[in-house]
């Protein structure tokens, strides 16, 4: 049996839509007490299909080890490395980013506060005393082609763990911000409505514009989703795709922060949303309301990743 997921395109299911993803942002703010900033794609600012993007991310290596550092990479089905007695590298997205760009964003967080470097280089550092976790930012410039990354983190008692990732940079992937209408799940395809992510001034004059609200009006949130063209696009899945869900740890994690699921499991949830922390410990922060960056590289998406909503 065909399973499928379709998102509502009436305009007031959207205001309930953004209704709910601006309570929700008080929730992650209250958990991100920190001053953790959320993982998030670049905001699109075209006026009809949006332009590419920078970063985005898929996972594909296998694990190693070595005698002085314990090595370990991540399979397609989970971003989070667990060494026994040992620090864990957690990714925001997945082991390997594919960018058109050359600057890309690496990003994550590690169990216990610590140090992190990325391809040598020192990370940007954030301990979060709530939940016990440092996360941790860095921007590489990078030339087109794979690249090997390893990402090493140390603690005060001098305890490493590094995770080895790829990098592609490639100035043919395209970069689409959409709504996802349809999932069939046997075929592996997905009907794709373009949209534009608009914020501040120029998302409440878009608004108006449109008629989405009112001239004495604002935005809840200061954003707006804008679509002005209507067609659908049937795109096939690549394998495996994985999809990017913006998550919130309530308890032992940082919030928000980005986790990867299977195609199956991002169906599963679309239905019920309610059953992530049940199921993964996290809760799902975009409750299934938000657009998605699909990575489309000769003509398959290869990677999915749900924009944040502020």
């Amino acid at each position: 049996m065909r399973n499928r997921y379709v998102t509502p395109t009436n305009r007031s299911r959207q205001v309930v839509a953004i209704a709910v993803v601006a309570a929700m942002s008080l929730t992650a703010a209250s958990c991100n007490a920190s001053g953790d900033e959320a993982a998030g794609t670049a905001p699109s600012t075209s006026t009809q299909d949006p332009p590419s993007s920078s970063v985005a991310s898929t996972t594909t290596v296998a694990p190693t080890t070595t005698t002085a550092v314990t090595t370990t990479t991540i399979g397609a089905s989970s971003t989070t490395t667990q060494v026994p007695d040992s620090l864990a590298i957690h990714f925001s997205g997945s082991t390997t980013v594919y960018s058109p760009d050359r600057v890309v964003r690496v990003s994550g967080w590690v169990d216990r506060p610590a140090s992190v470097t990325v391809a040598g280089k020192s990370a940007e550092v954030f301990d979060d005393p709530r939940a016990g976790v440092s996360t941790f930012e860095v921007f590489l410039d990078l030339d087109p082609g794979d690249h090997r990354i390893d990402v090493t983190a140390t603690d005060a008692t001098g305890a490493q763990h590094s995770v080895a990732m790829t990098v592609v940079i490639d100035q043919a992937l395209e970069r689409r911000l959409a709504y996802v209408r349809d999932i069939d799940p046997v075929a592996r395809t997905v009907v794709a409505d373009y949209v534009e992510f608009l914020s501040g001034d120029d998302a409440t004059s878009a608004a108006r514009a449109d008629g989405f609200i009112s001239d004495d009006e604002e935005l809840p949130g200061g954003f707006y989703v804008r679509n002005q063209n209507p067609k659908l696009r049937n795109l096939t899945l690549g394998d495996p795709a994985p999809i990017v869900l913006q998550a919130c740890y309530t308890d032992n994690g940082p919030c928000v922060v980005e986790e990867t699921v299977n195609l199956d499991a991002w169906i599963e949830l679309l239905a019920d949303p309610e059953s992530a922390p049940g199921q993964y410990g996290w809760n799902w922060f975009g409750y299934g309301t938000a657009p998605y960056w699909l990575t489309i590289q000769d003509g398959f998406v290869i990677h999915i990743s749900e924009q944040y909503l502020p």
